[in-house]
């Protein structure tokens, strides 16, 4: 599943939406849509703040990116998406650029937000396995129960990691 919705150029194009490799006709469909984009986009905290980005999550993934075609008094147009991971690329790479999106760039921001997500997952576990660490060596009288804790704290900084997501 992938759905798309961005502002039209002019008041005649109120809201432009896409669905799976199609476009959605008709206006309580394009309503729906980004009804739908909007509400998964408030669930998962997503707050369009100027810039393209994407957030990934283990179920869904969320992105902001700007449409290469500004609008009739020359603002630029924001895309937002939203796609599962079971999705298929090739519907994905249809339905971006039969919103006139750049494909190549969805690639990018997407890349962009995997690398942000390795360093926050790695933060988590070091973070998690220094506290470990310093509470093992103050609660016992052994390096390897400080080293243990260690590892137990590395574990639990990436359970807080992947569940807070």
């Amino acid at each position: 599943m992938i759905k798309i919705t961005i502002q039209g150029k002019n008041q005649e194009e109120n809201q432009l939406a896409w669905e799976n490799g199609k476009t959605v006709q008709g206006e309580m469909e394009l309503q729906k849509n980004y009804y739908e984009i909007s509400q998964v986009m408030e669930k998962y905290d997503f707050v369009r703040n100027g810039v393209e980005e994407a957030k990934l999550t283990q179920n869904i993934n969320l992105m902001y990116i700007f449409h290469p075609e500004k609008d009739d008094i020359g603002r630029v147009r924001v895309a937002m998406i939203i796609w599962d991971n079971n999705s298929d690329q090739n519907e994905i790479e249809q339905t971006v650029k039969l919103a006139g999106l750049e494909y190549q760039r969805f690639l990018q921001i997407k890349t962009e937000a995997k690398t942000k997500n390795r360093k926050q997952t790695a933060k988590y576990i070091l973070i998690g396995g220094g506290i470990g660490l310093l509470v093992g060596a103050v609660a016992t009288d052994t390096a390897l129960k400080a080293i243990t804790y260690g590892v137990i704290g590395s574990i639990g900084g990436y359970a807080v990691k992947t569940f807070t997501k």
